[in-house]
């Protein structure tokens, strides 16, 4: 069994893939802006101007965000509990995880800022 410390932050990459997938499906399937804790806090959803927008221009992005957070997270988290060292494949997933959040956060923030402000 590998280092638990890494094992830690695997499980997390993989619980905000979930999450991130759950929210895009309630999103989609009621209309509303759910999962509050990807939206900025300075942002009043009841005040939203174009939600349906928003939720047109996330689904996408939160579905294809959250599904390589899952499974990134996952293999990061076989690898470490089965005790493969690979540095290229470490190296490689831990790139696309941070250029998913940057993605994440530039497509967020650009969302907010044209259909709920």
């Amino acid at each position: 069994m590998g280092d638990s410390f890494n094992m830690v932050f695997d499980i997390i990459e993989v619980c905000a893939g979930l999450y991130i997938l759950y929210s895009a499906v309630t999103m989609n399937r009621t209309g509303t802006i759910t999962g509050t804790g990807l939206i900025g806090k300075d942002i009043n959803i009841m005040a939203a101007h174009d939600v349906p927008g928003f939720i047109k221009k996330m689904s996408p992005v939160y579905y294809i965000c959250g599904t390589l957070f899952l499974l990134l997270g996952a293999a990061s988290l076989y690898m470490d509990y089965t005790g493969i060292t690979n540095s290229t494949v470490g190296l490689a997933i831990t790139a696309i995880l941070l250029a998913t959040c940057v993605v994440f956060a530039w497509q967020t923030k650009a969302a907010q800022d044209k259909f709920l402000k």
